[in-house]
């Protein structure tokens, strides 16, 4: 019996699974450590519920205060205290923004 031959991951999904499995997780434990402030200026904790396996997820992501002020005025990189903020995903390899059709809650970390 032989078995099939399994196919050869693209550099993307090598880079993919990298980012999934080892940087996201180094960074949401820097993230809500106390060396948050190294890489708080751009960067967040998103804390929702999946739509449909009803989980509780928390991803680190990439944002932009919207509320005026240049990156390097006055901001504290601190985004609660921001009007709103801007979220940035590459949408094409990404699937969490999906969980905010339709207005679903978040926290912000």
């Amino acid at each position: 019996m032989t078995r099939p031959l399994r196919s050869i991951p693209t550099p993307t999904t090598i880079v993919r699974r990298i980012e999934s499995h080892v940087v996201s997780p180094l960074v949401t434990l820097a993230l809500a450590s106390r060396c948050h402030a190294l890489l708080s200026r751009r960067l967040l904790l998103l804390s929702y519920e999946g739509r449909r396996s009803g989980r509780r997820f928390t991803t680190p992501t990439l944002y932009r205060p919207l509320d005026g002020r240049s990156e390097e005025g006055d901001d504290d990189g601190d985004p609660s205290h921001a009007s709103g903020v801007a979220l940035f995903t590459p949408a094409a390899e990404t699937n969490w923004w999906k969980n905010f059709r339709g207005g679903h809650p978040c926290r912000v970390l």
